[in-house]
């Protein structure tokens, strides 16, 4: 039986889809960045509607 690695889902992210991201104010280690899938761009310019939780691997966008 062979295991494998938790994948580094900020690593993949950035190697796709390279892009600037915050760090949130959640305690679950989130970060904020514009969306790699829809890339929706918001009028005020706080493009933070794609969060990633780098300790869960889980990444959610509130746009798409």
């Amino acid at each position: 039986m062979t295991t494998t690695s938790r994948l580094a889902i900020l690593e993949i992210i950035n190697r796709l889809a390279p892009r600037n991201y915050f760090p949130g104010h959640n305690p679950r280690s989130k970060y904020l960045m514009r969306c790699p899938i829809c890339n929706y761009a918001s009028r005020e310019g706080t493009d933070r509607y794609f969060t990633v939780s780098e300790d869960q691997q889980l990444f959610t966008c509130f746009v798409c």
